[in-house]
Order: C-alpha cells, then structure tokens, then sequence
C-alpha cells in the first residue's frame, strides 16, 4: 500500500498547474506533449504523450526548460534525497479502459509520487489489485518495486499526470 495525499498542493497553484499542462484554452504559453508508439515498451500497441523534465538516467543529465515552474512546486512538498527522473503522462480517452502493462519503472530501490492534475475515472492499478482514481490534485507515493499500470479513461479527454521517481 502506498500514501494518498489529497490537497497536495495550494489550490492555486494546481489552477496554475492545470491550465498549462491540460491544454485549456487559458494556456498561452509554450508547452508542448511528444507522442510515444508504446507506454511500456514501444511494441505494446499502446500510444500516449509525454514531457520529460528531468531524467538523470543517462550519462548527460536532461533538465527541461519546463523544470522550474512544473517540478519546482511539487518537489517544495516533498521530502526526497535524490530525484532519479520527473516525467509527465498525457492519455487520450479511447472510449474504452485500456490497461497499458504490469512494470516498474526502474530495478534500483526507490518511490514514486504520482501527481493527478485532472480528475476522470482513469487510474493506477497494481497487481495486487489496489487501484488509485485520478483526482485532480492528489498525489499517490509509493515502492517504485511494486508492479502498476496505467488505465485510460472513457469520461473525460485526457488524463494527465505527473510521475517523479526518487529516493
């Protein structure tokens, strides 16, 4: 089990949040989404849209320019040593659930925080059946060990979260 954390940040500031990364017509900053063939590998027949802020994976670390004003507000709520990769998810409604795979998201010991910035009846599910909702401006963290998916949702356009591993 993992720690639901409803109210995660100031009402305004999810507002803030919202608005540039939900694709509301009150965004009129740069921000952009890139398509990915694969949510667990790039065979899985899957599709949706990411923005990688961060990743430390690689032997040249990537910072967005989006960085500062995305991340910077949700890692001043959370108590970590070290960040490992922030990434944010975008999933169009298929008209359907569609479960995209059981995975973790890297073999090393660490948490992962999951940010809902809208709320739909998508979720995250687990393979020990626990299932979280997306509720606009929860945040969810766990063992980044324990398996989990990602489930579309059929009741609103996109589904759209924020996932920071750490330690």
């Amino acid at each position: 089990m993992g720690e639901t954390i409803p109210n995660f940040l100031s009402p305004e500031i999810h507002s803030i949040l919202y608005q540039r990364l939900c694709c509301t017509p009150q965004n009129d900053q740069d921000f952009y989404w890139n398509y990915h063939a694969g949510v667990t590998s790039e065979e899985d027949n899957n599709f949706y849209f990411t923005n990688l802020l961060l990743d430390r994976t690689q032997s040249d670390t990537w910072v967005s320019p989006f960085y500062h004003d995305v991340a910077g507000p949700i890692l001043g709520q959370l108590n970590f040593n070290t960040v490992t990769r922030i990434k944010l998810n975008l999933y169009t409604n298929l008209g359907y659930h569609q479960k995209h795979g059981f995975h973790v998201d890297f073999q090393h010991n660490h948490k992962v925080l999951l940010y809902s910035l809208n709320t739909c009846n998508g979720y995250t599910e687990f393979a020990d059946g626990e299932k979280v909702p997306s509720i606009a401006n929860q945040a969810y963290i766990f063992d980044g060990k324990r398996e989990h998916q990602s489930v579309t949702q059929t009741d609103a356009q996109i589904r759209v979260n924020v996932n920071i591993v750490f330690n």
